[in-house]
């Protein structure tokens, strides 16, 4: 078999984290160290221990800053009842060690094992402001304003305690419009197609006081360089984004009842336009630009594809997806359940959806396609699929299977057999 080394988990993991809750938001205290058991400075860069000691949060989620009055409650600030503000806190006390070769006349190879620590202690505030107001013909506008500050106690030239704060100003707008279509043949008694435009501005002044000149290296660099979840970000933005969301539903007549899928498919298409497209050496303002289709029948079926459009290269498509899963079960007038979404990587027998206690058998399969372009322009594709089958013969026997199939390479990834009884002792 494989050495030791190869088969043992040379990472020693430890991490203590304390939450807490209250009405107007919550706190996190986070411990961790990570320690590289094997580190070797010649072969890895890498740090053999990584220590946070601690790492605190503190979020309060969006709420309203005024109110309109009721019976039971004054008005305050009504004309900023439709303004909302969030705030999101985290410090952080991170540290690195490396281990280095350090000259050493009395070892034998002249060097002997030493470490050397990185500090990085930090925080951050994030604040942002919004509000909503009606517009004629269905719209919603959106103006926003954020601000993200930093404090650090060594910044990239070593000045000690030094602040940073950058903002940024974003407009959004977005609609909701439906038709619905009294289409009835057979089952069908109507259908209905919901439609969600929005689209959004940001913009960001260049903030030259955050960037410094390395004296080692004469480059340019960030003056808070990002690490421990902490960063600041000093470049110029002027871009767009929009979205459409089409939700298709339907309704369906079983006998004497009616029966609703309200979100029988849904196509979703996102993309963006950089303004600074020349800057940045674009070849073209146009972002990439995303599709997702979704069919979703209740309980039994799902079905999603998944594509990127690239508009500077050719051909257009670099990437697509498709996900395919079903969900069968028996043995019971017990209507099944929803559809399991099952993951494709690696062994998951130890997520596999469990067999209902009151149906003798089911059964999941999944389907999983993705293919994209490299470098090469060569389209590349990997198919999996993977099943689960569980029977429950009695009350408390159960008999199950699992694997996983990775069908571009013609082979069994992992499989699983159990067998369970229930003892209730």
């Amino acid at each position: 078999g494989e050495p030791l080394a190869n088969r043992a988990d040379r990472f020693l993991v430890s991490t203590l984290t304390l939450n807490h809750r209250r009405t107007w938001g919550s706190m996190n205290l986070y411990l961790s160290r990570r320690q590289d058991l094997d580190a070797n400075p010649i072969t890895s860069r890498l740090p053999s221990l990584i220590e946070d000691l601690p790492q605190f949060t503190l979020s309060i989620p969006q709420r309203a800053i005024g109110r309109k009055g009721s019976d039971s409650r004054s008005p305050f600030l009504p004309f900023l009842a439709t303004t909302y503000f969030n705030v999101n806190f985290r410090a952080s006390n991170h540290s690195e060690t490396f281990k280095i070769l350090v000259p050493d006349s009395t070892a034998d190879t002249g060097f002997s094992l030493g470490e050397e620590t990185e500090a990085f202690r930090a925080m951050q505030g994030r604040f942002n402001f919004s509000d909503n107001r009606r517009l004629p013909m269905g719209w919603t506008i959106t103006p926003r304003l954020s601000v993200n500050s930093v404090l650090y106690e060594k910044d990239a030239i070593d000045q000690r305690w030094q602040p940073g704060a950058v903002y940024n100003l974003g407009l959004g707008a977005s609609a909701t419009y439906f038709g619905t279509f009294n289409t009835r043949i057979g089952a069908l008694q109507a259908i209905r197609h919901v439609v969600f435009p929005n689209i959004s501005f940001s913009w960001q002044p260049e903030f030259e006081s955050l960037r410094v000149t390395d004296p080692e290296t004469g480059l340019t660099v960030s003056r808070f360089p990002s690490k421990a979840g902490i960063s600041i970000s000093a470049g110029k933005q002027r871009f767009m984004s929009y979205g459409l969301q089409q939700r298709f539903q339907i309704k369906l007549r079983r006998g004497d009842e009616e029966v609703q899928l309200p979100n029988l498919i849904t196509w979703t298409t996102n993309g963006s336009y950089d303004f600074l497209w020349r800057d940045s050496g674009r070849k073209t303002p146009w972002l990439p630009m995303t599709n997702r289709i979704r069919i979703q029948p209740p309980a039994y079926f799902n079905f999603d594809v998944t594509s990127l459009h690239a508009f500077d290269a050719w051909p257009h498509l670099r990437s697509m997806g498709i996900a395919a899963s079903l969900r069968l079960n028996g043995g019971s007038d017990r209507p099944p359940g929803p559809v399991a979404d099952i993951p494709l990587a690696g062994n998951e027998a130890l997520t596999k959806p469990q067999l209902p206690s009151k149906l003798p058998w089911s059964i999941s399969l999944t389907y999983s396609y993705s293919g994209g372009r490299g470098t090469a322009e060569e389209w590349k594709t990997t198919q999996l699929a993977n099943t689960v089958l569980s029977i429950r013969p009695t009350r408390n026997w159960h008999l199950d299977y699992y694997n996983s199939l990775n069908l571009t390479r013609g082979e069994i990834t992992a499989q699983e057999f159990s067998v369970t009884r229930d003892l209730h002792c």
